[in-house]
């Protein structure tokens, strides 16, 4: 895939500005130097997070979910001349998810949850046309990832004992990157084209930074006042890479792309370094039938830090140590790619990656765990995915649209978890089903429906507990001696020990959604400026997905449940896009 920010227009102003009840977007474009320097500035925002809160105030004993994202798009493009141009691309944007808890039953307890990432990126690219046959584009850039998890918990009693309680905890991680590149593609002759370039980039990790914070009162004196903060140390690397690669005609019917690609990686004075082979072979049986195959390897620097435990957006972005090596992956594909010409395409392809030197966190460790640093809580293993995908689209007459549907398998293998056995990843999702369609009734009219099916993460669920050695007894009478009264809490109670029997034992319930639209396009003008009316319904038969699945218990039922704080329920919406 080749996706770039369109280049601003330079010759007039243009834009398009969209107001809707769940999200709005403005788009302006124009030069800022006729025919020499354009900008093109998009930006996005979704305020269903309001309407939310206005249902918070109504709801009661409920989970509400909190969601709303936004981004901002500019690009600035100026023309030295024919041959030379420079581009200055930025972007911002967050998300953000969660959900609220609260109960008045004789008391007051409110339970937040909330998570969110984004990425701040600035690039200057300069692109020179040193002759027909020779293109350079030489960036520098700039990119900003961090997530962020948090969790806040308030109790207050009502009545003759009033008590506060609040506990607050928040995770957080991130990466900065500083890099250059400089990237050349040469077209000697018709069968041949040669892309080749080298790269550098200036890692630095901050891979967890932890807080928590306890704070109790009773009849108004502060109890207990604590806070802890655990930083880890940030790690810093540099990356290099050099490339080349061959699309090579070899007959009418015969293509390949031979390439190779060299990395190094460089932290705590420790030096990993590696050759990428990469092929891909095509053959044109006729007009409308090709097949394809390709082999690759791969090493990536940057693992995945999963946990299993919970069911959460918990992951974490961690390097490699100097005691933890890169992931290495090997990819074969194989398709068949069919086209009838009139307007009828069909694909079916198959592949199989196998993978080494992958992270996992050991038997009993946590991802909010304190008390060990990330890479003593973790081990290396194999894994490996494979699967076929199918895909048919139409894209003539007045209904149009595409099927696409994925099996897959992802597998897990580490000497120590899961007593050494094979079991499914996190990811592992079994069925992936995608299905768009688009009607046009007339100039006027456009009919819309997407249908999606994924079958759900894999989840580490406990299938019993059991009680730890009993804590000391403390008779009421003897309360008289404990210095501070919040201490009697330190007694009297029971642990309950959770056992796992396999790893991934469980799979979440399925995420499918239907959405229809219709667009009304109103007339242009003589100036071209043109009104688009919006009606869409999300999630047409309330479909609850969840994204968040936590142990919890039923007071209803007297037992443990699994709780599911699902995304958002039928959603009716209208908006108004007005081009100029």
């Amino acid at each position: 895939m080749d996706i770039r920010l369109k280049d601003g227009n330079m010759q007039k102003y243009s834009g398009n500005v969209s107001i809707g009840l769940i999200s709005s977007h403005l788009n302006v474009e124009g030069p800022i130097i006729k025919d020499k320097t354009s900008f093109n500035i998009s930006a996005r925002r979704t305020y269903i997070d309001a309407f939310l809160r206005i249902a918070d105030y109504f709801m009661k004993d409920d989970v509400i979910p909190t969601i709303y994202f936004y981004d901002i798009n500019a690009k600035f493009n100026h023309k030295f001349s024919d041959k030379s141009r420079l581009y200055l691309s930025i972007y911002n944007g967050l998300d953000k998810m969660g959900s609220r808890y609260k109960e008045k039953e004789g008391s007051i307890l409110n339970e937040k949850i909330n998570y969110g990432w984004g990425n701040t990126i600035a690039s200057l690219r300069w692109n020179y046309v040193w002759n027909p046959k020779l293109f350079l584009n030489i960036t520098a850039a700039y990119n900003k990832y961090h997530f962020d998890f948090n969790t806040n918990s308030t109790f207050r009693s009502v009545g003759s004992d009033d008590f506060y309680y609040q506990s607050q905890n928040e995770q957080y991680s991130g990466i900065k990157d500083w890099s250059a590149n400089a990237d050349f593609e040469y077209l000697p002759n018709d069968n041949h084209h040669i892309r080749f370039g080298a790269g550098y980039i200036f890692h630095t990790f901050q891979p967890e930074g932890q807080t928590s914070r306890q704070f109790q009162t009773m009849e108004g004196d502060t109890v207990s006042n604590t806070r802890y903060d655990y930083l880890s140390e940030n790690m810093k690397a540099h990356e290099t890479s050099l490339y080349v690669e061959d699309e090579i005609s070899l007959t009418d019917r015969w293509k390949t792309n031979i390439g190779i690609h060299f990395s190094s990686f460089s932290i705590d004075k420790k030096n990993y370094w590696s050759v990428q082979p990469r092929l891909s072979l095509g053959y044109e049986a006729s007009e409308k039938l090709a097949v394809k195959t390709s082999y690759s390897e791969m090493r990536q620097y940057i693992h995945l830090l999963s946990s299993s435990i919970l069911s959460l957006p918990t992951d974490l972005w961690v390097p490699v140590t100097p005691t933890l090596s890169p992931m290495n992956a090997r990819q074969i594909t194989l398709g068949g790619f069919y086209d009838t010409r009139e307007g009828y395409n069909f694909s079916i392809e198959g592949f199989y990656k196998w993978m080494d030197n992958m992270l996992e966190y050991k038997e009993g460790a946590e991802w909010s765990a304190r008390s060990k640093p990330w890479y003593e809580q973790v081990e290396a293993g194999k894994g490996n995915t494979y699967g076929i995908e199918f895909f048919a689209q139409k894209t003539t007459g007045k209904l149009t649209g595409w099927i696409g549907y994925t099996l897959a398998w992802n597998n897990r293998k580490f000497p120590t978890i899961n007593g050494g056995k094979t079991y499914p990843a996190k990811y592992d999702r079994r069925h992936d089903i995608k299905v768009n369609a688009t009607y046009r009734l007339d100039e006027k009219i456009e009919i819309s429906a997407a249908w999606s099916f994924s079958s759900g993460n894999m989840y580490t669920l406990a299938l019993e507990e059991y009680p730890s050695l009993p804590y000391p007894v403390l008779l009421p009478e003897h309360y008289d001696n404990i210095p501070n009264w919040w201490n009697v809490s330190n007694f009297n109670r029971e642990e309950w020990i959770e056992r796992y029997e396999e790893r991934n034992n469980y799979r979440i319930p399925p995420t499918h959604h239907l959405d229809i639209s219709l667009n009304y396009y109103r007339k242009k003008d003589e100036r071209g400026r043109q009104g688009i009316w919006n009606f869409t319904i999300y999630n047409v038969y309330n479909q609850p997905c969840p994204y968040l699945i936590y142990p919890g218990f039923s007071e209803k039922k007297g037992v443990n449940v699994l709780k599911q704080v699902s995304l958002l329920p039928i959603l009716p919406s209208v908006s108004y896009t007005y081009k100029f």
